[in-house]
This record gives structure tokens, sequence and C-alpha cells, in this order.
């Protein structure tokens, strides 16, 4: 559907590394919170960094939970934000949160 895969994994780097009040407004965490909770999720085992998804790294795992969670957005409007499919962003959001045991 989208033509630049990439793009995805673009926008969370630049959220990462850009202006923190830019990754604050879309998921109500500061940087250093992110990074932190990131790292917990790895450290945990929770999910890994392997690539078990073609497209979607554990960092927009991470992003696309949060910012439904924290600013009510569809999966539509996460999935035009990222340049995914809508189906990418449903399976994405719902393998971390029943990883995390939110879905148990």
């Amino acid at each position: 559907m989208y033509p630049d895969e990439t793009r995805g994994k673009q926008t969370i780097a630049q959220l990462r590394h850009g202006h923190p009040e830019r990754l604050f407004n879309l998921t109500r965490l500061k940087i250093h919170v992110f990074e932190a909770l990131l790292a917990w999720i790895i450290d945990r085992q929770i999910a890994s960094t392997s690539g078990d998804d073609r497209f979607v790294s554990l960092d927009q795992k991470l992003f696309i939970f949060l910012h439904i969670c924290a600013t009510g957005s569809s999966y539509r409007q996460v999935a035009e934000f990222l340049q995914h499919s809508t189906q990418t962003v449903s399976r994405s959001a719902d393998d971390l949160c029943e990883r995390m045991g939110v879905l148990n």
C-alpha cells in the first residue's frame, strides 16, 4: 500500500533523536522514559529486537502502543502517520500488549 517501507523507521528515529517535545506530544513520555521502557522490555525479554516482524521494529511497536493510549488515535491515523497498513498497526499494538500481559 505504501511505497516507502522505511518511513516508519525514519519517523521513529527522528522522534527519538529530535526535539524532546515531539515524542512527548505523541506518547506523553519524555525521551529518557521512552528509552528506559524500551530497555526494560528488551531486558525482560518481553519482546526481542531480532526483527520478528519484517517492517516493524520494537521501538515502532512501543510507539504505536503508547501513541494510541496517549492520544486515542485510531489505527488508521497511526497507519497514515507511520505509512504502515492498518493491519500492521493492529498486529503491532496487539503483539506488544499481549507480550506485556495487558491482554491476558
